[in-house]
Parts: structure tokens; C-alpha cells; sequence
């Protein structure tokens, strides 16, 4: 594999705790004019890989380039079927659901139940 930087798609997620502080404060401002909530910068999750968009190897997906090159991309000797980051910013201009990001009080009460 040639190493070069590469450029991936941007999943994202659009839900009603976002806002637009992802398009304004990190420069982002080609980003669809909606609540932000997620932009998944390095994701090998499914419903949520990012492609590469750059070079020869433009049109790969992150899943598809930690198969084929594992050792070049991740580490010698890294076998696995998913790239093993994930990076996303999330936008919390609104508050959170619970279920999401419960604060210490209530995670400690349900601790017993995860």
C-alpha cells in the first residue's frame, strides 16, 4: 500500500440534541444546514463506515483497507475484521437523552443493570 493521507467520507448523525456547532466552531461550513449531532471523522461502524475519497485508493472503505492492509494501516502483526478507532465529535448544544449520557447520580443507581 502506498501511504499517503488519506481523505474519508464524514458520516453523521442528525439528532435533536445537535446543533451547529460542528459546521461553525471546527470550520466545517460545506455541512448540510440541520442539526448536527455527530460527525463520525474515522468510523469502521456499520451504517456509519467512512469511504475513502482521495488518491488511488478512493472509493474503499475503511473496513475494506484494515483487511487488505492491516499491517500498514493499524500495526505489523494487527489481524482483526473492523478498523480498531473510532473518532467522532459530537454536538451537545441541547441536552442529552439519558440513555446516551446519564450523569453520575443515576449511572451509579443502574450501574447493577449494564
Amino acid at each position: 500500500m502506498k501511504a499517503y493521507p488519506l481523505r474519508l467520507s464524514l458520516p453523521m448523525a442528525y439528532h435533536i440534541f445537535g446543533g451547529d456547532l460542528i459546521k461553525t466552531r471546527l470550520g466545517k461550513a460545506d455541512l448540510l444546514d440541520r442539526r448536527i449531532a455527530e460527525t463520525w471523522e474515522v468510523s469502521d461502524v456499520d451504517g456509519m463506515i467512512a469511504t475513502v475519497k482521495n488518491g488511488e485508493l478512493a472509493g474503499i472503505t475503511l473496513r475494506e483497507l484494515a483487511q487488505r492492509y492491516p499491517d500498514e494501516l493499524v500495526a505489523p502483526g494487527w489481524r482483526g475484521p473492523h478498523f480498531p478507532l473510532l473518532t467522532k465529535f459530537i454536538d451537545a448544544s441541547h441536552m442529552l437523552p439519558v440513555h446516551l449520557h446519564a450523569n453520575d447520580e443515576t449511572a451509579a443507581g443502574r450501574a447493577d443493570q449494564w
